[in-house]
C-alpha cells in the first residue's frame, strides 16, 4: 500500500479513535475525586510558573518550535495542558503536535482530553503508537518539511522514531523524564541508533532531591486513602527498588510506623541505604516481602514475580509506583487464578462504592490484591503529587524541549547528563519557584 495513503487512514482512524477516553477498564467505574478538580478550563493557577512561562515573550522568541513536529508521550493530567500552552507560545503549530497517553485512571482525564483537542493537539491513546502511524507521521513531516523531536515518559516515541527512517533523518533531539526511559535511550546510543542529543532528567541530582520525596508522599497519601478501614501504620510494607522512589518510599512508610524492608539488586543502591539500619535493607527481594502486608515495586522493571508471591501471607497486596505498567507480573497471577473480582474501596452494600484494583484467588485459597491493576499510584484519584512539584518538573521538561528546538545542544550526541541541571539554572527554576510557591 502507498504510504501517502497509509498516512490518509491511520490518521483518520487515529483522529476517530482519539476521541475515546481509551481508559474503559478503569474509567468507567466511578471513583471519588479526592483532590480538589481544577477551577477553570485553562488550569492556570494550578500551574503557576508554566502559565507565565507560556505567555513570556523572551521565550517566545525567534518561535523556536515554528517548524517541528512535535510528538509527546505524556500522562493526561491537568500539566499536560499548560506544558502544550508553553509549547504553543514557543511557536509550535498545534497540528504539528501529536500527545500520546497511557491506559491509567487518570484524575480529571476527560477534561484534560478535551483542553487539549480545543486547543489544536492530535490526542491519542497508547494502542495507536505503531509503525503505520508512525509512517504516517514520516509522510506529514515530509509533507510540512518539519524537523522532528520528541518529549516523553518512557522513550516508546523515540525506539518508534528512530525505527523510521524518515523520521529518524528529520530527527534533531528529544527530551526524556524517566530512568527506564533513560535505559532505552543507553541502549540506543549503544548500537549506534542515537545520533542526536537526549536531555535525561532521570540524572539530575536537582529533580530526584526535589521530586522523589514528594512523590513518596503522595503513594503514601494513596494507600492510606485506598484502605480508609485499616490501620496502615501497623502493616509490614516491602519495597522493590531502592533507587530514589525506592529510597524516599521507605522513609515515608517508616514514618507512620510501619514495618518497612527495601530491596535493590544493585549493592551500590543497598549501601546507600545502609544509614536505614541493617534490619530495614536486605539482600534478596523474598527476604524483603516475606510476611508482607503490601509489596510496593518501584525498580522501573519487573519486581513482582512468582518467587516473590510465594513467600508472602495468605492475602497480600501488589502496587507500583513505576511510571510503566511494569512492576508486577500480571500473566503469571492471570494464569494460577482459580477466580477473580473487583476489589472495591468499600466493603459491599456502600453506595458510590470505587473499583480500586482486582483481587486474584489462587490456589491454596490466597488472594493477591492487585492494586489498579499494576498502574503507578500516583496517577490514581488517591494520591495525586502536588501542584507545585508538577509544576516545576513538568515546566522544566518543557523549557529542556524549548532548548532541543532552539539548537542548544545540537552538537552533541546521546545522553545528556548534564543538560537538564543546566536548563534548571540558566532558566532560574528555582529563582521562579521561590517567588511563585514559597
Amino acid at each position: 500500500m502507498p504510504s501517502r495513503t497509509v498516512s490518509r487512514n491511520a490518521i483518520a482512524a487515529a483522529l476517530r479513535s482519539g476521541s475515546n477516553n481509551g481508559n474503559d477498564s478503569v474509567m468507567g467505574n466511578v471513583q471519588p475525586a479526592i483532590d480538589p478538580p481544577p477551577t477553570g478550563p485553562d488550569f492556570g493557577e494550578l500551574f503557576p510558573l508554566m502559565s507565565s512561562w507560556a505567555r513570556c515573550p523572551k521565550l517566545a522568541a525567534g518561535a523556536p518550535m515554528a517548524n517541528k513536529l512535535l510528538i509527546c508521550r505524556m500522562h493526561a493530567t491537568t500539566s499536560k495542558v499548560l506544558a502544550f500552552d508553553m509549547f504553543k507560545n514557543f511557536g509550535l503549530e498545534p497540528s504539528n503536535a501529536f500527545f500520546f497517553y497511557k491506559n491509567y485512571p487518570y484524575a480529571h482525564f476527560d477534561d484534560v482530553i478535551d483542553a487539549m483537542k480545543a486547543r489544536g493537539a492530535t490526542v491519542l491513546p497508547d494502542n495507536q503508537m505503531t509503525p503505520e502511524m508512525f509512517e504516517a507521521l514520516a509522510d506529514l513531516a515530509d509533507a510540512r518539511d518539519l524537523e522532528v523531536n520528541t518529549i516523553e515518559d518512557g522513550a516508546h516515541a523515540l525506539e518508534l522514531v528512530l525505527s523510521n527512517p524518515r523520521l529518524a533523518a528529520r530527527f534533531t533531539g528529544g527530551t526524556e523524564q524517566t530512568s527506564r526511559g533513560t535505559w532505552i535511550g543507553e541502549r540506543l546510543m549503544l548500537e549506534g541508533k542515537l545520533p542526536k542529543p537526549l536531555i535525561a532528567l532521570s540524572t539530575s541530582t536537582i529533580k530526584s532531591d526535589f521530586e522523589g520525596p514528594r512523590v513518596a508522599a503522595a503513594g503514601l497519601q494513596a494507600v492510606q486513602n485506598l484502605f480508609p478501614h485499616q490501620c496502615v501504620s501497623d502493616w509490614h510494607v516491602g519495597i522493590l527498588g531502592g533507587g530514589v522512589i525506592g529510597k524516599y518510599t521507605l522513609a515515608a512508610f517508616d514514618s507512620i510506623g510501619c514495618k518497612v524492608r527495601v530491596f535493590d539488586d544493585d549493592p551500590t543502591a543497598r549501601i546507600k541505604l545502609s544509614h536505614f539500619g541493617a534490619d530495614k535493607v536486605r539482600r534478596s527481594a523474598l527476604d524483603a516481602v516475606r510476611g508482607a502486608n503490601l509489596i510496593i515495586g518501584t525498580a522501573g522493571r519487573p519486581t513482582i514475580d512468582a518467587d516473590v508471591l510465594s513467600v508472602t501471607p495468605k492475602t497480600v497486596i501488589v502496587s507500583s509506583k513505576s511510571s510503566e505498567q511494569i512492576e508486577i507480573n500480571l500473566t503469571y497471577i492471570k494464569r494460577h487464578a482459580k477466580r477473580e473480582r473487583p476489589m472495591l474501596l468499600h466493603p459491599d452494600g456502600f453506595r458510590n462504592n470505587a473499583v480500586i484494583g482486582t483481587t486474584y484467588e489462587l490456589h491454596g485459597n490466597k488472594l493477591v490484591h492487585v492494586l489498579f491493576d499494576g498502574m503507578p499510584l500516583n496517577f490514581s484519584r488517591f494520591g495525586l503529587l502536588c501542584e507545585k512539584t508538577v509544576d516545576v518538573v513538568v515546566g522544566w521538561l518543557a523549557l529542556c524541549a524549548l532548548e532541543i528546538a532552539r539548537g542548544a545542544y545540537r552538537t552533541q550526541t546521546g545522553i545528556l547528563t548534564k543538560a537538564a541541571d543546566e536548563v534548571f539554572k540558566m532558566h532560574q527554576i528555582a529563582e521562579d519557584y521561590e517567588r511563585v510557591w514559597a
